[in-house]
This record gives C-alpha cells, structure tokens and sequence, in this order.
C-alpha cells in the first residue's frame, strides 16, 4: 500500500465503544471494505481462548474479511488443569473453525512455559494453528 502497511492487527474491544466488538454487519463490513481499499490485511485479536471470546473474535474476522485470529489463554490454576483448559479450546477452535478459511495463532501466556505451548499447538494437529513466542 501507499503507507508500506502490510496489514492492521486491531483486538476486538480496541477503540472502546466504537470497537468492532461494538459494530453492527454493516460496520463490519465497511470497515472490511475500507482495509481492502487500503489493500490491507486485517487480523483479529482477543485476550482469550474461550469458547464466547473464539466465537466473537472469528464472527468479527468472517464480517471484516479478515484472514486470521489471535488469541491468548488466560487461565490461572494447576499447571494440569490449565493445559487441559487450553487443550480443550484449541480443539474446540479446531472442530468448529478448521475450515472457515481463518489462521489462528495462540500468543504465550505470561504463566505458561513456550515447550508447553508448542506441545499443545502439534498436539491440537490443527494445520491452521500457529503460536507467537513472546521474549
């Protein structure tokens, strides 16, 4: 694009009430409509791995043309019990959005160590699925 922008990451709530977690379809589709006139990619962010969080994060990516939807777990707890948590969103991630057209990418977790979600991530055999370290 003319601003050497590849694409624009925006989290759901970002923008407070004009955020698109706040838009109608038809604000979500203009706003797809303006990104793609910018020849901008648009990817979606949420602080959570929820199934509620998933399902806003992906019906905003799907209203916007977005191409992908990042997400981080927060759980607090066992160490056990958290994966098994996040093991269980990702597949719901994967039996639900697997063929939406969407990459997703989790983000590391503050808590949890990088092996931990790398073994997730191959476990999950989601090929849509990747995961950002952070350092």
């Amino acid at each position: 694009s003319e601003n050497n922008l590849r694409g624009v990451k925006i989290h759901v709530l970002d923008g407070e009430r004009f955020s698109l977690g706040n838009m109608d379809d038809k604000e979500l589709s203009a706003f797809g409509d303006k990104a793609r006139r910018l020849n901008l990619d648009i990817h979606i962010e949420t602080s959570a791995s929820d199934k509620a969080s998933i399902d806003e994060a992906v019906a905003i990516a799907l209203k916007t043309g977005a191409s992908s939807v990042r997400f981080y777990p927060r759980y607090e707890g066992n160490l056990r019990d958290v994966l098994s948590i996040i093991a269980n969103d990702i597949a719901y991630v994967r039996e639900t959005y697997q063929d939406s057209g969407l990459t997703f990418t989790i983000e590391q977790h503050e808590d949890l160590k990088s092996h931990e979600l790398v073994s997730l991530v191959k476990e999950s055999e989601m090929e849509s699925l990747s995961l950002l370290l952070t350092v």
